[in-house]
């Protein structure tokens, strides 16, 4: 019994590993065989087999005749192709290959079947067609190309050709590529009409050297002798002579001609189609000779032609010359320079400009053998002039004439400068001034309120919820920085209601003097071109109300900067002032829903530019005008609406003085800006005060500023209970192009307890915008327009962490604190402290330090 079972599974393994051997696929490509050149061949695969009687499918390969694939008709996949011997000159073989395939897609082994094919001689044929060929008799002796068809055909090879003419006939014919198919031949002027035959003969290039022949006849129709032309006989004359040309020896069996006269170019003929026309021989450098060509026609419009020569004696004279105007130029200014040159006697002249000597500065010119060669003016702060010598030669004399360049100073950067720095100014300015009475004018009680505020702030709290880093960037502090954000509203003689607080029937009465100042930092940090600094703007207004609804009154806006600059490689100082006045009103209309402002604006100033010494002095002139307003809409529960819109219009032009060269620069803004506003605030049920708002806008920014147009959307949200407070906001700006700017903002602040102790906030921050920073999150979506420019460079992570401990002594309160942050561009860390002597009054003493710079600074608050 076991060995049963042990054979059996003998049988089985040998079963599976003989399986594929038992099943496999045969080819079988027939025959070989041996045909004829030209004979229909077929190939035979039907004898494939499959063991399983599946349906096969066919592939043939090889079968290359003198390296060229014999195609199988109808294809290669038929089990029982044809094709056709091609026909050669001696016995050769083909060898095609067949595999079969089932449809699992097992293939069979490759079988080949070998033709043979035997060559046949054939001799050469040569084919005419049988029309006669007529042509016509050309004027005289041209190439006349015919299209003749002949073909010979070898088994050799191309047959060997030739065109002969019928021996001994007249006019012998010339012809060209007489052993080609397609000759060329020239037919004479002929007296009578003729026929010309040809032959074509086709011989064997090899083997016996049979030929074959064809016959082409070609009739030659004759016209009418041609008229003869005589041009007269050559001549001799002087530069200046007038000369006459004689065509009178002309003839034509007496019949009537007509004449035409062709001259050389620059030559005029007084008519050219008189018989004895005349010319005045032009001046030249050298002896020189003119062909004139005349061409006669008679009435059948055959025609004759000749030539004479007119021997010229030239005289030489100089050429006349102007190295053109003196100019006065920029430095850095490609430069052309005007010559000009001309030849009495038309000879070709040659131009070389070189520098005059002595050269106070050396420069290259490019194509300084033409008229007109440039140069780049040297860059220099200081004026400077150049010559230029023009020489002109004919060969025979050389002529020269000189123009001198002056190029002024650093007038270049100057306009450069202006160009670069004026759009920030403008923007800023103009930010500056409309914030400025935007602020003023928002709300009519705030109008009555004595205040004062040093660096934009009266309590820590308010500077951490709406200063909002304006110092981490690490600047150098300066007094301007300390200055900046500072308002001061001062009520002279407001009408009060015994308390001494502002009358509530007209909150606005009375004559108030206020004002505000703010810094912008501007800068450009291009490769070459880059400047850096600031603009320091203080605004100084008086308004008084007239009623309940009508605010009026005028501000002068004092602008300064100073800003380092490297242009094209040479530094200075860039420095401005502009003053300017501002007439403004604001009315307060449907119970304070509807507020309107406006302002205009005229203003001068001077800007200066200082390198190597050199200083460059310009005009500055300022025109301006803002109109804008908010409306509240209507109130859902406690939620309000409102639109906001401001047009807002500055151009400043700079005039540059003391130059030759009238040079100006005018750089204008016009903003449109409408945005809708919904807010709301609400009380907790378990204590708190919850709000929040959102404001969607779009603007058009026209001009020199770099916005074209753009949406903004800024949304706020707010949780405040006790002494903890917790606020998010998010701000976006994009113009639909390369710029954007946005950003999101949280804030956990815990403020200082009453009698003293630690007050913490944490503000995380993230987004972009063009100064490569992230969004302030206290920027409304009115504030720091001046600002919004440039390409939005990069985006980021910011994290700024503020630590105190407020200490009670017998002064008042002193709260040292620690505050740092941290972000992809820069660390920056702030130690200070400050002493509250009174409740109405705040010193902060600062020490900041980034990876970059460090400075001090002091705060002061004071309110009353």
């Amino acid at each position: 019994m076991k060995n049963r079972l042990l054979s059996g599974f003998c049988l089985l393994v040998l079963g599976f590993f003989f399986a594929d051997s038992v099943t496999a696929q045969t080819a079988n490509a027939g025959p070989d065989q041996t045909v004829t050149e030209g004979n229909n061949v077929a190939l035979d695969g039907s004898d494939s087999s499959d063991p399983e009687d599946q349906a096969l499918t066919y592939t043939w390969s090889g079968g290359l005749f003198r390296g060229n694939q014999v195609e199988l008709s109808p294809n290669n996949m038929d089990d029982e192709p044809t094709f056709v011997a091609p026909a050669w000159t001696e016995r050769y073989e083909i060898t095609f290959t067949l595999v079969v395939t089932d449809p699992d897609g097992n293939s069979s082994p490759e079988d080949t079947v070998i033709i043979t094919v035997n060559a046949t001689d054939q001799p050469p044929t040569a084919r005419i067609p049988t029309f006669r060929t007529v042509v016509g008799e050309p004027d005289s002796f041209r190439p006349f190309p015919l299209t003749w068809f002949g073909v010979g055909e070898d088994d050799g090879g191309p047959p060997v050709l030739l065109w002969t003419q019928t021996p001994n006939q007249l006019p012998v014919i010339r012809t060209e590529n007489s052993d080609t198919i397609n000759p060329k031949i020239f037919i004479p002027n002929l007296t009578a009409s003729t026929v010309v035959n040809f032959t074509l003969t086709a011989t064997e290039s090899a083997g016996a050297m049979r030929s074959a022949t064809a016959n082409l006849s070609v009739t030659i129709v004759a016209d009418d002798d041609p008229p003869r032309a005589n041009a007269g006989p050559a001549q001799t004359a002087d530069e200046r002579e007038i000369v006459t040309l004689d065509g009178s020896g002309s003839e034509d069996d007496g019949e009537n001609l007509t004449y035409e006269w062709s001259a050389p170019a620059g030559i005029t003929l007084s008519d050219t189609t008189a018989v004895q026309p005349t010319f005045t021989a032009p001046d030249r450098i050298d002896d020189y000779e003119l062909t004139f060509t005349l061409t006669v026609t008679d009435p059948d419009t055959n025609t004759g032609t000749s030539s004479v020569v007119i021997r010229v004696t030239a005289e030489a004279e100089p050429p006349i010359i102007s190295a053109g105007e003196d100019q006065t130029v920029r430095n850095g200014d490609t430069v052309t320079l005007n010559g000009s040159g001309s030849d009495p006697e038309g000879g070709t002249l040659i131009y070389s400009w070189t520098q005059a000597e002595p050269a106070e500065l050396t420069v290259e010119l490019t194509n300084a053998d033409t008229l007109e060669p440039t140069f780049v003016a040297p860059e220099s702060a200081a004026s400077y002039t150049l010559g230029f010598v023009l020489a002109v030669s004919d060969d025979v004399s050389t002529v020269t004439d000189t123009v001198t360049v002056a190029v002024s100073g650093n007038l270049r950067e100057t306009v450069e400068l202006h160009e670069a720095v004026l759009p920030e100014v403008v923007a800023a300015v103009s930010n500056a001034v409309s914030s400025a009475i935007r602020t003023r004018t928002s709300s009519v009680n705030a109008r009555a309120a004595n205040r004062i505020a040093f660096a934009g702030n009266s309590t820590w709290a308010s500077f951490l919820s709406q200063q909002a880093s304006r110092y981490t960037d690490g600047q150098r502090m300066d007094l301007r920085d300390l200055l900046s954000d500072t308002q001061f509203n001062l009520v002279l003689n407001a009408k009060a209601d015994g308390t001494g607080e502002a009358a509530t029937d007209c909150p606005s009465c009375g004559l108030s003097i206020w004002g505000s100042s703010s810094y912008q930092n501007i800068q450009d940090d291009t490769a070459d071109n880059s400047y850096e600094g600031g603009l320091f703007s203080v605004q100084f207004g008086l308004d008084t109300g007239i009623g309940r609804s009508l605010l009026v009154g005028g501000l002068i806006n004092l602008s300064a900067g100073e800003f380092d600059y490297v242009q094209s490689g040479i530094s200075g100082i860039y420095e401005l002032e502009l003053a300017s006045v501002h007439p403004y009103f604001s009315l307060s209309l449907y119970n304070d829903r509807l507020d309107l402002w406006g302002q205009g604006g005229m203003g001068i100033g001077e800007a200066i530019t200082r390198s190597e010494g050199v200083k460059r002095d310009s005009d500055l002139t300022l025109t301006s005008w803002a109109l804008g307003g908010s409306l509240s809409l209507f109130a859902i529960r406690s939620t309000t609406f409102s639109v906001q819109a401001e047009f807002a219009a500055t151009e400043i032009e700079a005039k540059v003085k003391n130059t030759a060269v009238p040079a100006s620069t005018k750089v204008d803004s016009l903003r449109t800006r409408v945005a809708l506003e919904a807010s709301s605030t609400s009380e907790m049920s378990g204590g708190g005060e919850f709000s929040r708002s959102i404001s969607i806008g779009v603007l058009t920014d026209e001009g020199d500023t770099s916005l074209d147009e753009g949406v903004e959307v800024a949304t706020k949200a707010g949780y405040s209970r006790g002494r903890g407070s917790f606020e998010i906001y998010f701000y976006g700006l994009s113009d639909g192009g390369d710029y954007e700017e946005w950003g999101i903002s949280t804030t956990l602040l815990f403020r200082v307890l009453p009698r003293g102790g630690l007050h913490f906030s944490l503000k995380p921050e993230y987004g972009g915008n063009s100064q490569g920073g992230l969004v302030d999150a206290s920027r409304s979506l009115w504030e720091d327009a001046g600002v919004l420019s440039g390409e939005s460079r990069s985006t980021g992570m910011r994290l700024k962490t503020t630590t105190g401990w407020t200490l009670l002594s017998a002064r008042g309160k002193v709260t040292p604190y620690f505050e740092s942050t941290l972000n992809a561009y820069d660390t920056v860390y702030t130690a200070g402290v400050r002493w509250q002597p009174a409740r109405s009054l705040d010193f902060d003493f600062e020490h900041t330090s980034t990876t970059a710079d460090e400075g001090l600074r002091m705060k002061v608050s004071w309110r009353f």
